[in-house]
């Protein structure tokens, strides 16, 4: 039998669930894509509960079995990690520890390919990129598995929870959600600590949640060298330019016009390791887009925007005015083609 003090979460957690569901919901509509997406994965389920009962069922099956096998400190952590927005077709999860993660794919992951399934679809890593997505298929067995990894403040995603319920687990050590979809079909989402990790097959639950305790970081994505030039788009076209240093490790360039001087760095980020003037100076924390950036102004006028672009480190420092040298860092872009070409 239950405890007094199960029962009364239960009790507690349902009352709070009906209290914040509301009566109307507006109609979701899904893109072609993804229904497309959805019919092929998930085919076609039974006729969906009200979404209330839903949202209700949902709670209760999440909490009995989360009391059942790991107690109520593991449910609590799992909304430390995920914030959950129910919908009657589908619930919307967001990752909301995000503080100090990766904004790039620094490390890339892969979990143990069984034998026999071949890779039909991946895709390149580039700095750009908010995730990486891996296809496997055995089709004699008529199976397929689909890894991805996601950097954690872009974690944004449509889940179909239409009579389908959420339960807790553990990958690793790591707080997670894993979903029955239909006929073998388990779809299982981790924050590793780094980012949110999903594998999504037909191959059963015991062995899906094997193949999501094999995953590990199978290379290392940050440049030891400059592979990739950026360049200040704003337009300088008056001032006289004069890159200076440039190795396999740094560029650095000037831009002048009369007293008036914009100086520009790009790092590899093992490398990166310089003594700056703050004396005096009271070093702001802000963002480059959505790098983390920080910012200071020397006691000779100039202003820094120092910031971790994700595979290089930038600066910009000026005696122009703050304003002007934020949007000059902020005008960085990464030339097209970049090809090394021997004299």
């Amino acid at each position: 039998m239950e405890s007094n003090f199960k029962l009364a979460l239960r009790e507690a957690m349902i009352t709070e669930c009906e209290a914040l569901i509301p009566a109307e919901i507006p109609y979701h509509e899904f893109s072609a894509g993804f229904e497309k997406k959805m019919k092929r994965l998930l085919k076609h389920g039974k006729p969906a509960l009200s979404f209330k009962k839903l949202g209700i069922f949902i709670a209760t099956a999440a909490i009995v079995a989360v009391l059942a096998a790991v107690g109520t400190g593991a449910f609590e952590s799992l909304f430390k990690q995920f914030s959950f927005e129910h919908h009657e077709t589908h619930t919307v999860v967001k990752s909301t520890d995000t503080e100090g993660a990766p904004r790039v794919i620094e490390d890339l992951y892969m979990f143990d390919v069984p034998e026999g399934f071949e890779c039909s679809y991946t895709e390149e890593p580039a700095e750009w990129m908010p995730f990486i997505n891996h296809f496997y298929q055995n089709e004699a067995e008529n199976k397929y598995l689909n890894f991805m990894q996601t950097v954690k403040n872009k974690y944004n995603v449509n889940v179909n929870t239409e009579d389908r319920v959420m339960e807790y687990i553990a990958i690793n050590g790591h707080d997670g959600y894993i979903i029955d979809l239909w006929d073998n079909e388990y779809l299982i989402s981790w924050d590793n600590g780094d980012y949110i990790l999903e594998i999504i097959g037909n191959l059963g639950r015991d062995r899906m949640i094997r193949l999501a305790e094999s995953v590990k970081v199978v290379e290392n994505l940050i440049p030891e060298t400059i592979e990739e030039i950026y360049t200040i788009s704003y337009d300088l076209s008056d001032y006289e330019y004069n890159l200076w240093l440039e190795n396999d490790i740094s560029r650095c360039a000037e831009y002048r016009k009369g007293d008036k001087i914009i100086n520009f760095e790009q790092w590899t980020k093992a490398e990166y390791d310089i003594l700056l003037n703050t004396e005096g100076a009271e070093i702001e924390k802000t963002n480059i887009y959505e790098c983390e950036a920080f910012y200071f102004c020397d006691n000779h006028n100039y202003h820094h925007y120092i910031w971790d672009g994700g595979y290089y480190i930038f600066s910009i420092g000026s005696n122009l005015d703050k304003e002007t040298v934020y949007e000059i860092a902020k005008s960085l872009r990464k030339e097209e083609k970049y090809e090394e070409t021997s004299e």
